[in-house]
């Protein structure tokens, strides 16, 4: 017998996409929990059709968002899930026969598409992440980006069959401005952590972060994109550690 779970999805102004992701959700769980940080366009709207289970949350940190969802689950296994990211047909079906087990985290994978390209290589496919959780044995962490589930590398993975339709990057300005958002994020995140970088790690971060997008996540038979994902992340890591040293001789 399946095992039952719910989902929990932050949102803020995702009018646009959040009724795909929602219709797919709807087909494996019967307790989809929205936290919401104050949309202003039809979101809200949108996601009262699939579920009455809408709560208002300030945003503090992504992690901080999703465990206020999970307190509020009605089942103890939780699946996070972003809004931009929509359950494909063998997911689904995964999903609804899947016997969960205690003292395991289950991986999503995503297929990225940028301006609705899927985005082959360039790191950014199969682009596994732990998803599928029990409450009681872990939570997100209060990292300002990336947030990761407490302890996960200590605990069996499974990788789900399947992937979601991840619908990240509409053009280069929208990945522009994110990679910033990431940049200005993490540099904050490594003040509050009292992370020190290295030296070697200041100069050459950013061409490492160019080369092992290029050529070792193979953003080279990405054609085009794939070099500019790539020149892109290396600005990002370089800009993370501007930002860092503005910050810290503030």
């Amino acid at each position: 017998m399946a095992t039952p779970f719910s989902i929990i999805i932050m949102s803020y102004n995702e009018e646009g996409i959040i009724e795909d992701c929602l219709k797919a959700a709807s087909k494996v769980s019967d307790d989809i929990i929205i936290v919401d940080s104050g949309s202003t366009d039809k979101t809200l709207e949108i996601a009262e059709k699939y579920t009455n289970r809408i709560y208002y949350n300030k945003m503090d940190t992504y992690g901080s968002q999703k465990n206020f969802g999970a307190d509020k689950a009605k089942y103890d296994w939780v699946f996070a899930l972003d809004c931009d990211e929509i359950f494909n047909p063998e997911l689904i079906d995964y999903l609804n026969h899947i016997e969960l087990k205690n003292g395991h985290i289950y991986r999503l994978s995503r297929r990225t598409y940028f301006g609705g390209k899927h985005v082959k290589h360039s790191g950014l496919w199969p682009d596994r992440i732990n998803r599928l959780y029990h409450r009681k044995e872990t939570k997100f962490d209060d990292y300002l980006v990336h947030e990761r589930l407490e302890g996960f590398d200590k605990m069996p993975r499974i990788n789900m069959p399947g992937f979601v339709h991840h619908y990240s990057y509409e053009n280069i300005e929208d990945l522009q401005y994110k990679y910033d958002k990431y940049a200005k994020l993490g540099a904050q995140n490594r003040i509050n952590k009292n992370i020190k970088p290295s030296l070697l790690k200041v100069s050459l971060g950013p061409l490492f972060r160019f080369l092992k997008t290029y050529f070792w996540e193979l953003g080279i038979l990405d054609g085009r994109l794939g070099l500019m994902i790539s020149i892109e992340g290396a600005r990002m890591v370089r800009k993370r550690w501007k930002y860092y040293y503005a910050l810290k001789n503030r």
